[in-house]
């Protein structure tokens, strides 16, 4: 899920920052505050992301089931074949059977973790968006020029570290 989250952030961050131009330095010598966020603890704090971690781990549980059936089907079948009793032709029968059960857990583990992917994936650029739309609001409204994703920042003063004003902005706009 990290890795997902870290994708989105990247995406973002790459967008770009903003470069000030020569003209700009030389004319008008400005002392800018540069503030910095953590997006990716703002989004782990978030109550939205928990919400989303407790609906994926919900769909895993419930995966995890339906695959521990399918893997008792699969050890009953493979039982019933050692039987001396069975006919050859039962035999094939239940070796075709257990070969399809077989095909059925590959298939249903594969559409279930692209099924889980995606709807992480949704999810988690839904969160990022918000997030970032929420630490956008903040600048214009706080008059900042520039906010950077923590990442992006060598040193900072934790001063200019905005991550926890914005996880309780981000939270108390989830809550309405």
């Amino acid at each position: 899920m990290k890795k997902l989250l870290l994708a989105g952030l990247i995406f973002t961050a790459s967008m770009g920052i903003p470069k000030v131009s020569k003209a700009e330095t030389t004319s008008h010598t400005k002392v800018v505050s540069v503030y910095y966020v953590d997006i990716q603890k703002v989004v782990e704090n978030s109550k939205k992301w928990k919400e989303v971690e407790g609906i994926l781990n919900s769909q895993i549980l419930e995966a995890r089931k339906k695959l521990q059936t399918l893997e008792n089907e699969i050890k009953a079948l493979k039982e019933e074949l050692k039987s001396p009793i069975l006919s050859s032709k039962a035999k094939e029968e239940k070796e075709r059977e257990l070969q399809e059960k077989i095909r059925e857990r590959e298939k249903y583990i594969q559409e279930t973790n692209l099924k889980l992917q995606r709807m992480g994936n949704v999810r988690s650029s839904e969160v990022i968006r918000e997030v970032i739309k929420t630490v956008e609001e903040y600048r214009k409204k706080n008059n900042i020029p520039l906010i950077l994703d923590k990442r992006a920042v060598i040193a900072g003063d934790p001063k200019y570290d905005l991550t926890e004003t914005i996880i309780k902005i981000y939270n108390g706009k989830v809550g309405k």
